[in-house]
């Protein structure tokens, strides 16, 4: 079985077991439970309000990795804190929500959901038929959602995220003002391009994207399932 079937494998294994615990009523009316019910009970489809072209800008609107570092927090809250101090842990039940400021200047909107930032970029990049140019270090994500990562060794870019959206548009800059009106966090990450390659640039270097892989969070969730 090659990688991309074990993936589709442990995706499906894992949001069974899922299924059959909220069927049974287990935590049910818990935040986190409610929301991991997005992987299977909820589309996120990208928007297309027009032609994608090089040199419009990507705006990442909102933070990486929010919906999982929720459950992290909540599930996991003892564990984390026997490694992590809990005044981070903490900051993981935060309920931060962001809805999209009205008439922006959008070419189209990409929701950062199940498989995380790459998922959305490589959605992006199928769609666009060309690629883009990422900075890494534009990227937003919580102090927690790092070290919820470091501690599970997943990758912040590959996490259930929840409220944040890739945003392709002309204007980077009325976009940004009309999140900073509402006191959204926002950031241009980068641009399409012209060719096929799809960058993420890290402290001077520069790496390929690869095709997106099943969420980060399946990992820790299988487990915690078992």
């Amino acid at each position: 079985m090659d990688e991309k079937y074990k993936n589709r494998a442990l995706r499906a294994k894992t949001i069974k077991k899922f299924i059959e615990q909220i069927q049974e009523g287990k935590e049910t009316d818990s935040r986190s439970y409610d929301k991991l019910w997005l992987f299977v009970n909820h589309e996120y489809a990208p928007q297309r309000m027009g032609e994608l072209e090089p040199g419009q800008s990507l705006v990442l609107i909102g933070q990486i990795g929010r919906a999982a570092s929720t459950y992290l927090a909540e599930q996991c809250g003892d564990e984390l804190r026997s490694r992590i101090h809990p005044r981070v842990v903490a900051l993981g039940r935060e309920d931060i929500r962001v809805e999209l400021p009205e008439g922006l200047d959008a070419k189209g909107v990409y929701p950062v959901a199940e498989g995380g930032l790459f998922a959305a970029l490589n959605q992006l990049a199928r769609d666009y038929g060309r690629g883009f140019f990422v900075e890494a270090s534009k990227v937003l994500v919580r102090q927690e959602t790092i070290e919820f990562s470091e501690y599970y060794d997943l990758h912040p870019w590959e996490l259930l995220s929840g409220n944040c959206y890739v945003v392709v548009t002309e204007d980077a800059g009325s976009v940004m003002e009309a999140c900073h009106k509402r006191q959204i966090k926002c950031s241009r990450i980068g641009h399409l391009t012209n060719d096929n390659r799809k960058v993420i640039a890290h402290a001077g270097e520069e790496s390929l994207l690869n095709r997106a892989r099943p969420d980060a969070l399946l990992t820790v969730l299988k487990k915690d399932l078992q």
